[in-house]
């Protein structure tokens, strides 16, 4: 997969255990939980797939597949919001 970064800054808001970020262009409000919220702190240093799955394998200490599994979910997401972008 190529490398990603974050589309621009958006507003984040924490309520509890979860972060919102809202991107007001399309219209969307993403809910991240802690481990996504880390993932999405991790985007502004260019990571792609590869890299975002041995960062969550490091930092949570899971399996390689379920690690993988959580990252495309994140990916899907995200990028459907349009809160990233590919970089081309």
């Amino acid at each position: 997969m190529e490398p990603l970064y974050l589309k621009k800054a958006f507003p984040i808001k924490k309520v509890k255990d979860s972060f919102f970020i809202v991107n007001q262009e399309k219209g969307t409000i993403v809910t991240l939980n802690e481990v996504s919220f880390f993932l999405w702190n991790h985007l502004s240093e260019k990571c792609n797939e590869k890299g975002l799955v041995e960062l969550l394998i490091q930092e949570y200490d899971v399996e390689h597949d379920e690690a993988k599994g959580d990252i495309n979910e994140f990916l899907k997401i995200t990028l459907n919001s349009g809160i990233i972008e590919k970089v081309k």
